[in-house]
C-alpha cells in the first residue's frame, strides 16, 4: 500500500493497531511508521541506529491527518520517537501513541516490535467462554507487588496454582498498560497498546494468560479510558494543540488526579480507545475489561469543585456515546467478553442494554455496598444496632442489578487500613468480624472481588512496592486466624461456583432493624435454596427460630474452628457475630457439618 492511499485513522477501530504505529515486514524487512498529527507543520521520525546514532527521517503528510514513512534499516528492537513540529513553533518529542513495546523504565521511548512467537493453546477455553460468566469470583492482582520483581513469566509459575488453590474463577490484572511511574497503580496511562515493560514483553503476558486459561481461570484487564498521563512526551498537546484532550482547558484537565481527559467528541479519539479495548481482547485473549472511572466519563462535574466545570448539562453526552460505542463494538466482536464498569453510582442504566437507553455493561462495581458494609463492621457494639438497616439496604441494592461487590485495592490502602483493622476489635474479635463480612459478601447476590492478600486479612496497608507474602503471618504466633481465613475463602469460592451470581430477588426471612437482631435472606440455586443467617448481636442465638433444623443443614459457619473461630455454641446455635449458611436437605449443595 502506498503512503498516499493509506486508510484513514477514523475509518473505524477494527484492527487500527495493525495500521498505526510501527510495523516491520517480518524480522529483517523494512518498517512502516504512521502517526496521527493533523495540526502539525511537519513530523520527523527519530530512530536510533544499533550503534547509538540518531537518524532523522522526514515523514509524508497523508490526507487524513496522518504522517507516514518507511525505513528499510529499522528492524524489530530499534528505538524511536516522533519529532512533531507544531504551528506554535515548538518542537515536541513524542512517544508513539500506538507503540506496542517501550523501553523498560523509559516509557517515552518506543520500540519497533518483533512478531509474536507465542502459540496459543486456549482454543477450547475461548470456545466455551460465554458459559463461564456465572458464577464468578475475582482475585485482583497488582502485578508489581504480588511478588516484587516477579514479572509476567514468574507470575505464570506462582500465581496460577495460588489462584487455583483458593478457588477464584477470575484474575483481574493491574497495572498492565504502560505508565510513566513504576510505583503507581497504573491509572495514568501513557501507552494504550503496550504491556508495561517492567513486567516483561508481550509474549510473556500472553504466556501468563494462556497458563491461566489452561488452569480454568479467566483474566480481566483493568483498563483506563477516562484520563491519561499529562507528561510532555505522551498524548498531551500532541501536535501542538489539543488533539486527544478537549480544546477547553477546564474540561481537558482533571485537577484532583492531575491528568488529562479525553475528547470523546472526536471520532478519531473514540476509535483510538475502542481499538485499544479490542487490541487487548484479540491480541492477548483477555476475557473482559474492568473500565475504570466511568462516572468521570459520563459526568462533567465528577470530583470537581463547584464552579470547576462549565455550566450546562451535567451529563457528558459524548462520553456516554463513547461508552455505548465501546460496549456495542465489544459485544459484536467478542460476545463472550465481560464488560465491567467501575462507577460511583451517579449514572443511570449502567447495566441496561444500549437499545434500551443504557450503557451496555454486564456488571457494575457497587461502591456503596463496600462503604455501607465496612461502616457497619467498623462500628462498635453500641453503634451496630443503629446500622443494621444500612447493612440490609446494602444487600437490597446489590440484588437490584448485576454488580461486583469489591473488597478492592481502594479499601486497604491509605487512608484505609488492612482488612484486620477495617473492622472493630482486636485478635479473635476482629477475625470473627472479618469472617462475617466476607461470608456476607459471598452470600449477597453479585460477584465477589478480593484484592490480593485479603484472602488472609493482611497485616499492613497495601503499598505498591511491598510484597504481598502471607508466609510471615501464617507462620507467626496466632497464624491460625490467618490460615483459617484462607480456608474460609477457599470454601466460599467452592460453594459459590454452584450459586448464581445475580441479580435476583432477595427473599427476606428476617430483615434486621433496631428491634430485629437477625439478618436472614434466601437465594435460589439450581435445585434448591441457600439461606444466609447473620447473628448481629453479642450473644448466641438459636437458628431454629429462623429455619427448621429438620429441613435445613449447616453448609458453612464462620464460627467453625477450622476457619479460626471458637466453634459452635452449645445447642447448635449461631455464635455472636457469626454468619451461617444453610441449605435445604436433599439439594446439590452438600453440607459440611451436621445440622
Amino acid at each position: 500500500m502506498s503512503a498516499g492511499t493509506a486508510p484513514a485513522v477514523h475509518a473505524g477501530p477494527d484492527a487500527l493497531w495493525r495500521r498505526m504505529g510501527a510495523h516491520p515486514d517480518g524480522v529483517g524487512g523494512p518498517t512502516r511508521f504512521r502517526v496521527w498529527a493533523p495540526a502539525a507543520e511537519a513530523v520527523d521520525l527519530v530512530w536510533w541506529h544499533p550503534g547509538g546514532r540518531a537518524v532523522h527521517e522526514a515523514m509524508a503528510r497523508l490526507q487524513d491527518g496522518c504522517w507516514d514513512t518507511v525505513v528499510p534499516q529499522a528492524r524489530p528492537g530499534v528505538h524511536y520517537r516522533f519529532q512533531v513540529h507544531g504551528r506554535d513553533g515548538t518542537v515536541r518529542h513524542k512517544a508513539d501513541p500506538w507503540a506496542r513495546e517501550v523501553v523498560p523504565e523509559e516509557p517515552h521511548t518506543s520500540v519497533v516490535p518483533a512478531p509474536s512467537r507465542h502459540r496459543w493453546t486456549d482454543a477450547g477455553w475461548l470456545a466455551g467462554r460465554p458459559q463461564r460468566h456465572t458464577p464468578v469470583s475475582v482475585y485482583e492482582v497488582h502485578a508489581g507487588s504480588w511478588r516484587p520483581g516477579c514479572g509476567f513469566r514468574r507470575l505464570a509459575d506462582d500465581l496460577v496454582p495460588y489462584v487455583r488453590r483458593y478457588g477464584f474463577t477470575h484474575v483481574e490484572l493491574m497495572p498492565v498498560t504502560e505508565h510513566p511511574y513504576g510505583g503507581s497503580w497504573g491509572y495514568q496511562v501513557s501507552s494504550y497498546f503496550a504491556p508495561s515493560a517492567r513486567f516483561g514483553g508481550a509474549d510473556e503476558l500472553r504466556h501468563l494468560i494462556d497458563r491461566l486459561h489452561a488452569a480454568g481461570v479467566g483474566v480481566l484487564l483493568d483498563w483506563v479510558p477516562a484520563h491519561f498521563a499529562p507528561d510532555d512526551w505522551s498524548l498531551a498537546d500532541f501536535d501542538g494543540g489539543a488533539l486527544y484532550e478537549p480544546p477547553d482547558p477546564d474540561r481537558a484537565w482533571h485537577p484532583l488526579w492531575g491528568t488529562k481527559t479525553f475528547d470523546y467528541q472526536r471520532p478519531q479519539v473514540r476509535d483510538f480507545l475502542v481499538a485499544s479495548a479490542l487490541y487487548w481482547l484479540e491480541e492477548f485473549h483477555f476475557d473482559g475489561l474492568r473500565v475504570d472511572a466511568v462516572s468521570s466519563i459520563t459526568r462533567r462535574d465528577f470530583l470537581r469543585e463547584p464552579g470547576g466545570w462549565a455550566g450546562g448539562d451535567v451529563l457528558d453526552r459524548p462520553g456516554i456515546d463513547f461508552l455505548r460505542e465501546l460496549t456495542g463494538t465489544v459485544r459484536r466482536r467478542h460476545p463472550g467478553a465481560l464488560l465491567i464498569a467501575e462507577e460511583a453510582g451517579l449514572t443511570d442504566g449502567v447495566t441496561e442494554p444500549v437499545d434500551a437507553g443504557g450503557l451496555g455493561f454486564d456488571l457494575c462495581w457497587d461502591l456503596g455496598w463496600a462503604h455501607d458494609t465496612f461502616t457497619y463492621f467498623a462500628a462498635g457494639p453500641e453503634q451496630r444496632p443503629h446500622l443494621r438497616e444500612t447493612l440490609a439496604a446494602a444487600v437490597d441494592r446489590a440484588a437490584a442489578r448485576p454488580v461486583v461487590l469489591p473488597v478492592s485495592h481502594d479499601e486497604i490502602t491509605a487512608p484505609h487500613q488492612p482488612l484486620w483493622r477495617r473492622v472493630h476489635g482486636d485478635g479473635p474479635d476482629a477475625a470473627a468480624a472479618l469472617r462475617a463480612l466476607l461470608a456476607l459478601q459471598y452470600a449477597t447476590p453479585g460477584v465477589p472481588l478480593l484484592f490480593m492478600g485479603s484472602e488472609h486479612g493482611g497485616a499492613e496497608p497495601w503499598r505498591e512496592w511491598a510484597p504481598v507474602d502471607p508466609s510471615p503471618l501464617l507462620d507467626a504466633p496466632g497464624g491460625d486466624l490467618y490460615r483459617g481465613m484462607g480456608r474460609l475463602i477457599t470454601r466460599l469460592n467452592r460453594i459459590c461456583q454452584q450459586v448464581p451470581a445475580g441479580p435476583e430477588p432477595v427473599r427476606w426471612w428476617r430483615r434486621p432493624g433496631p428491634g430485629e437482631p437477625l439478618l436472614a435472606f434466601a437465594r435460589d440455586h439450581g435445585d434448591g435454596v441457600l439461606l444466609c443467617v447473620a447473628n448481629l448481636t453479642d450473644r448466641p442465638l438459636g437458628w431454629d427460630a429462623v429455619a427448621d433444623p429438620r429441613v435445613w443443614s449447616v453448609l458453612l459457619d464462620t464460627a467453625d474452628e477450622r476457619y479460626g473461630g471458637p466453634g459452635r455454641p452449645a445447642g447448635a446455635g449461631i455464635a455472636p457475630g457469626a454468619v451461617v449458611w444453610l441449605t435445604a436437605a436433599g439439594t446439590n449443595l452438600a453440607p459440611t457439618m451436621p445440622g
